[in-house]
């Protein structure tokens, strides 16, 4: 399976060099990009267009102790615009959009342990912090299963590079399966729009306004207050228990 993605930057792309930080190997680069495109495309059969516009990033590196190192990703974009380009989008094309100045403002932080300590969850800590202004998503089930194999197909293909090139470099393959990573989310849309069609190439729809919608989560073993098992009185009895991502949506 081929895959290609185009990218066209438009307008002003400016990309400042690495500034120096106070602290040893650490780095910080900021980027502003005015205006740009990509073309999701599977063999020669383009299925859906991004276009972003006012985005600015500021990306940094740190290390913090010999133990740890750190990644601090904040951004925001003035536009975000989804478009669905196969037959099935010629009456709902525009699948996501959104409004206001800032559609978007994010915060991504991961945190790496170099020295893997078992009591801690993962050894790689992630959390996102994102907020969205009003949005509209058309949602049908074509559309999102379509964006969904796209991008499980382009995991596969990397993984299938990442190993050719460490087999070429002369290193060892690992079989085995890795520690998971969890991700702790701090989410808030601000009136988000939910449309569904009753077709895609059908023009009745429902329309549901969903309000100010908040999720965020947490990790909790078995049994911790929080967790079903703990407000069922349902308690599992068993010497190892499961970490479970606890999501809560208001």
């Amino acid at each position: 399976i081929r895959q290609d993605e185009e990218i066209s930057m438009k307008k002003n792309v400016i990309l400042s060099s690495p500034l120096p930080l106070p602290q040893n190997d650490s780095m910080q680069i900021c980027i502003n990009v005015d205006a740009i495109s990509c073309l999701l495309q599977d063999e020669k059969v383009p299925l859906m267009k991004f276009s972003l516009k006012r985005f600015y990033c500021n990306i940094k590196a740190l290390s913090t102790n010999e133990a740890n190192k750190c990644l601090i990703v904040e951004g925001k974009l003035g536009l975000v615009s989804i478009r669905d380009l196969t037959l099935f989008g010629m009456l709902y094309e525009e699948r996501f959009c959104t409004s206001g100045t800032n559609a978007l403002v994010f915060t991504y932080k991961k945190e790496e342990e170099l020295i893997i300590d078992k009591n801690y969850y993962f050894p790689t800590r992630l959390s996102l912090y994102l907020r969205l202004t009003s949005v509209q998503y058309i949602h049908t089930q074509r559309f999102l299963m379509d964006l969904i194999n796209f991008f499980d197909r382009f995991q596969q293909l990397q993984d299938a590079f990442n190993r050719m090139r460490t087999a070429a470099a002369g290193q060892l393959i690992s079989c085995n399966a890795g520690r998971s990573t969890g991700i702790l989310v701090d989410i808030e849309a601000d009136s988000p729009i939910l449309i569904l069609p009753e077709h895609s190439s059908n023009p009745n729809v429902i329309i549901l306004h969903l309000g100010n919608i908040i999720i965020n989560n947490q990790f909790l073993y078995e049994n911790e207050s929080g967790t079903l098992s703990f407000i069922m009185n349902n308690r599992n009895k068993a010497e190892i228990l499961c970490l479970l991502d606890v999501i809560n949506i208001q």
